[in-house]
């Protein structure tokens, strides 16, 4: 099966590759110097986790630069064992394994601390958070099963402060930005409301685009995750009661279908240069059922921002929409959506349709994604969201062949990168999309 995108490149990030450009025999003796260490780290960090940057605008360039220069013991610490547990667990190495535990541990202890202040530095205090959640990704220090979904909670309860304390600074934003993406992946992943007091409007992302309608769209997705969430729970709710009247299931069917019409129609006006992407080099080797996906007229004219952009609100348009279709067709099966739809079998079959669609475009926007990405731990992040959403479908379908492209998809990220905690890159799927 042909799935050259996820192929080993020569590029920073944990390639297997690159592991000659990072040698442990030059980064052990740095521990012990603490300036050479911070070098050394900080341009693994950049690196590693900010590829491409010859790509970025000014602002984010800005941004990053300021992320760089903070000086919290804290934020340091857990900036360094991100830096280390990388190069550990690529080069596996238990020295810098070792050392990236002791960061990690030290970070925490520091977060700890400084969240006991009176006077306490929310800017320090969220990126230290983030980037003790992003430690998770590492099997070296992940915490089992379900700990990442507390780490999301954690940023989000002290974005939520630095929300609340902020003059709307860059670095600020940045910050929020990442904690709304990885509150939004978890919620809808757990089919549970976003927090209203999350879903608060973000302006860093349309700064690079020219497009304006993208620019609202991206602007106001806080507010179409908060409602399609609150949507897709009470729907399940509505399934789940045996008794459920005629009423509650169409007023829940309306909301669903509202949504549905109206995202579909903010990609096709926002994505007006969705078939301009340009093709993986592998695209003519894809399955032929993913040959038929919308990217597939390509041409080079968007630019690399806006392509990244546009990238962004696809994968979330995508994943909100097929959750609301498999609503829709939850509510049509139950008695009294019987009742409300004339031939609700019909109505299911054309969702089943539409929602196959979305999926399998899903899959060809990730196999688009990961043949940008540098490193085998974008390469990895990059799949996990969309491949997740498209699996669950084809499982509910029984649509083998999909099932076990995506599960060939994700064995060869598994088997590039064995040392990520795959369950816990799902809250950074999407904010990966932002680098690549």
């Amino acid at each position: 099966m042909p799935i050259k995108a996820l192929a080993p490149r020569v590029t920073g990030g944990g390639n297997r590759e690159s592991t000659a450009s990072h040698p442990s025999a030059a980064i052990s003796p740095a521990i012990c110097s603490p300036a050479l260490t911070r070098a050394a780290l900080g341009q693994h960090i950049r690196e590693t986790y900010f590829p491409s940057q010859d790509c970025y605008s000014p602002k984010i360039l800005s941004t990053l630069e300021l992320y760089s220069k903070q000086k919290s013991p804290a934020l340091l610490a857990a900036t360094d064992a991100l830096a280390l547990l990388q190069l550990g667990s690529a080069n596996a190495d238990e020295h810098l394994l070792i050392e990236g535990r002791k960061r990690h541990l030290c970070a925490v202890q520091l977060l700890q601390a400084l969240l006991q202040k009176p006077d306490v530095d929310l800017t320090a205090a969220v990126g230290t958070a983030q980037n003790l959640a992003t430690c998770q990704m590492y099997s070296a220090v992940a915490g089992g099963a379900g700990a990442w979904s507390k780490h999301v909670d954690g940023v989000v309860a002290l974005t939520r402060m630095l929300q609340d304390r902020s003059s709307g600074a860059p670095l600020d934003t940045f910050l929020q930005q990442n904690a709304l993406l990885g509150a939004a992946i978890t919620a809808l992943i757990s089919r549970q409301p976003l927090d209203p007091q999350h879903a608060v409007r973000i302006t860093a992302w349309p700064a690079i685009s020219s497009n304006k309608l993208l620019k609202t769209l991206l602007r106001d997705f806080p507010l179409w995750v908060l409602d399609v969430t609150r949507a897709i729970a009470k729907s399940d709710e509505v399934c789940r009661t045996a008794n459920s009247t005629t009423t509650e299931v169409e007023d829940i069917l309306d909301i669903l279908g509202d949504l549905d019409c109206n995202l579909s129609s903010s990609k096709e006006m926002a994505c007006s240069k969705w078939n301009e992407l340009p093709d993986p080099q592998w695209a003519p080797d894809a399955p032929d059922w993913q040959q038929s996906s919308a990217w597939s007229e390509a041409s080079e004219q968007s630019s690399k921002q806006e392509s990244v952009l546009i990238m962004l609100y696809g994968c979330l348009n995508m994943i909100m929409r097929l959750l609301l279709c498999q609503s829709i067709m939850d509510c049509a099966l139950t008695p009294s959506g019987h009742l409300v739809f004339y031939d609700s079998h019909q109505v299911v079959s054309d969702h089943v349709d539409r929602t196959t669609q979305i999926a399998d475009e899903l899959c060809w926007t990730a196999a688009y994604m990961s043949a940008r990405a540098d490193g085998d731990v974008w390469k990895a992040s990059v799949i996990r969201a969309p491949l997740h959403f498209a699996m669950s479908w084809y499982e509910r379908t029984g649509d083998r062949e999909k099932i076990e492209w995506c599960k060939e998809v994700e064995r060869i990220a598994r088997k590039e990168a064995p040392y990520l905690e795959w369950d816990a890159l799902m809250p950074w799927s999407l904010l990966v999309i932002n680098w690549l």
